[in-house]
């Protein structure tokens, strides 16, 4: 199976709001198959990142987001929002990219990245 990194978006934070999305360089062990996120998104096979910040903020909502990663699973793209709340747990939720819901048990550590 196909498992890995597709690339990371990280989601820049300022003083009390969030200021915007930054998407990072693709890593070198990204998928070389797949086009860069922002393509995908414009192509219509993923959907955009901020509906998933919100979701993860509505959640948690006095967590702040540290990161949001792309990740591929075979043929399965799922992005991973990563939160910290105020006790300083982080929080990480998985939800499909391309049809949006939300993916429970996912096991992050057996990613090959």
């Amino acid at each position: 199976m196909n498992r890995g990194l597709v690339g990371v978006l990280i989601y820049t934070v300022g003083i009390g709001a969030p200021t915007g999305i930054t998407v990072a360089p693709e890593p070198a062990q990204a998928d070389e198959d797949l086009p860069p996120i922002r393509q995908l998104h414009r192509q219509g096979e993923i959907r955009s990142l901020a509906a998933f910040v919100e979701r993860a903020r509505q959640r948690y909502p006095e967590a702040r987001l540290i990161e949001a990663e792309l990740l591929r699973d075979g043929g399965r793209l799922i992005y991973e929002v990563e939160l910290v709340d105020s006790d300083g747990v982080v929080r990480e939720l998985f939800f499909d990219a391309r049809t949006g819901e939300r993916v429970t048990g996912y096991d992050e550590e057996s990613q090959d990245h």
